[in-house]
């Protein structure tokens, strides 16, 4: 008896190493984040953020580095160049890594990208002057078929999905428009009486309905994002989708480092600090598991593929 609790005490002893080695945290070196944004734009400031939390859940240094341009095409391309070792992410934006590819739009593939996690997303909203005679989206779509005159609108880009969203509503029901690609619309676009209705993210325009001077239709998401303002599908009965962020890394880093990162991910998105964030700039939070954010990606990816219409 004696000998056996002996052997039984020695063989747990021994186990304790790898017990440790296995809990043990992967990162060691500084890890770099790439953001498709420019430095001091929404989405680069929401990736310097998300950097920082990032940093105090692995336990390294975590720098941002923007590699903006071709609809983020040229930061997807910026990740496949560095090794697959785990130490480079990228906040990636489903037009660069989903729905470019689908119509090839980019020189790579989305199998080339592995998924860690949704992040957030803009809410894209349709947004009209207070003395705009338009009370509803379906008044605005209304008089535009009735008269025959285009309703003009914005994109910031022709495959951002919440755009493709607007575009296939107006199609579908056939309601002129027109629509021209503008980076930075806001509000003053409205004022100067260039657009009947602005397409723009809650930062570009809430301070100017805080003065009354304009007010939002609906937003261009498949669910509640704004208290008291419609969902496309509310408004004129057509679905959308909101447009949205993925943490993604190139395809075959080690299976620790990815497991680690699946991990702090969760934890980020669901610390205090992220809640406080979203709900004080809008930006709706996407967090699902990497299974789950991958099926409303291709859920999206269908969408975007039955509407998307070819500006060129």
């Amino acid at each position: 008896m004696k000998k056996l609790g002996l052997s039984l005490f020695l063989a747990l002893v021994m186990a304790l190493p790898l017990t440790a080695d296995a809990s043990e945290n992967p990162y060691k070196k500084p890890v770099k984040v790439i953001s498709g944004m420019a430095p001091g734009s929404g989405p680069g400031i929401n990736d310097a953020f998300y950097a920082d939390l990032l940093a105090e859940e692995l336990g390294v240094p975590v720098k941002v580095v923007y590699s903006p341009g071709a609809g983020t095409i040229v930061s997807h391309n910026e990740l496949l160049s560095n090794r697959a070792d785990g130490q480079t992410i990228l906040m990636s934006y489903i037009a660069g890594s989903l729905l470019s590819p689908a119509i090839n739009k980019t020189p790579y593939k989305e199998e080339e990208f592995e998924i860690i996690g949704n992040y957030v997303g803009n809410v894209i909203t349709a947004v009209v002057r207070e003395d705009s005679p338009y009370k509803t989206l379906q008044d605005a779509f209304d008089h535009a078929k009735k008269t025959g005159e285009p309703l003009r609108m914005n994109v910031t880009s022709f495959y951002g999905i919440p755009f493709v969203s607007m575009i296939a509503a107006t199609n579908h029901f056939d309601i002129p428009a027109k629509y021209t690609e503008i980076r930075g619309a806001c509000p003053l676009y409205l004022e100067r009486g260039d657009l009947d209705i602005l397409l723009a993210s809650p930062l570009g325009w809430l301070s100017y309905a805080e003065k009354g001077s304009v007010r939002a239709l609906a937003t261009m998401t498949a669910g509640p994002s704004l208290p008291g303002v419609p969902t496309l599908k509310e408004a004129v009965g057509f679905d959308a989708y909101g447009g949205f962020q993925t943490v993604i890394v190139k395809k075959g880093i080690p299976r620790n480092k990815y497991n680690a990162l699946v991990a702090a991910h969760e934890r980020v998105m669901k610390s205090e600090k992220m809640k406080e964030y979203s709900g004080r700039t809008h930006y709706m939070n996407y967090w699902a598991t990497p299974e789950d954010s991958n099926k409303l990606r291709q859920e999206v990816k269908s969408y975007f593929i039955y509407n998307f219409k070819d500006p060129q």
